[in-house]
């Protein structure tokens, strides 16, 4: 090959590179399995340009890639609704997020819960959420405490859409003000984060403990929802035991806990939501 048809070949492998970071770029950006699986195909494509590599691995690889991709992509568009002459919503959910031991907690700080649809303001809620991760019951007096009660459970108990004066712990507060309420509710919360609490710190159990739960829970603590992902994970094991077991969507690893964006785009697979299902 001489320079002129080399130079050639390295800017075409130049440039069809700089494509597939540029597809993983935006799988990343917009969070999507389906371009992630492309991303990928497209990376296995460039492979063939090389001749160190072994290219009936390098084939077997790309079948089972373009086998994956086709799957997500039928499931993908057969799953979605397109409506392309409806008009869109305008939607706006100021709350931030931050992982921790427990998956995920609502940042310090003050958050604004808002949905507007056609013009109309369905929701407009305040959330004040303390040092701890954990949303702020409004004292109603100074009156020194006789009891301490907490709280455990889901957005049902966190207020989801309730303003801080308007929530279960803050009337139960309220009718009974020498109770000092402590609220540990998190929407998407299940019983597998207040065991985990009680396991990393047991001192946070007081007078009076109280969990919240329904069947709609039993999919958070089983891992079958996608916004489980690096929350605690339990299994019963062969003695009947309940053991703790890492961390949902955590594939084999047990200590550590794996990027949030890796479960947010992996979650996102229409083959994973099927397996999910059974």
């Amino acid at each position: 090959m001489d320079d002129v048809k080399f130079r050639k070949f390295s800017i075409s492998k130049t440039i069809i590179l700089l494509l597939v970071l540029f597809l993983f770029f935006i799988s990343y950006i917009s969070k999507s399995f389906q371009l992630l699986l492309i991303s990928i195909t497209s990376f296995l494509l460039l492979g063939f340009y090389f001749k160190q590599i072994k290219k009936n691995f390098l084939l077997i690889l790309l079948s089972i890639s373009l086998v994956l991709t086709f799957i997500e992509l039928v499931l993908f568009f057969m799953n979605t609704q397109f409506n392309f002459f409806k008009k869109n919503d305008f939607f706006m959910k100021n709350i931030k997020y931050e992982k921790t031991f427990l998956g995920y907690q609502p940042k310090y700080g003050k958050h604004n819960h808002l949905i507007i649809s056609n013009g109309k303001t369905l929701l407009n809620a305040v959330y004040t959420i303390g040092k701890d991760g954990f949303r702020v019951t409004p004292k109603i007096s100074e009156k020194n405490y006789t009891k301490n009660i907490n709280f455990f459970g889901g957005s049902d108990l966190f207020g989801w859409g309730l303003n801080d004066d308007e929530t279960l712990p803050y009337f139960l507060q309220n009718n009974e003000e020498n109770w000092k309420v402590k609220n540990y509710a998190i929407n998407g919360y299940g019983v597998q984060q207040m065991l985990a609490q009680i396991e990393k710190n047991p001192k946070i159990l007081e007078d009076i403990n109280i969990l919240v739960t329904s069947n709609g829970h039993i999919h958070r603590s089983s891992c079958k929802i996608d916004y489980t992902f690096g929350t605690p994970k339990y299994v019963i094991d062969d003695s009947n035991n309940l053991k703790r077991d890492g961390y949902c969507g955590n594939l084999f690893l047990t200590k550590i806990q794996l990027p949030k964006i890796f479960g947010s785009i992996v979650n996102r697979s229409e083959i994973k939501k099927l397996f999910d299902k059974l």
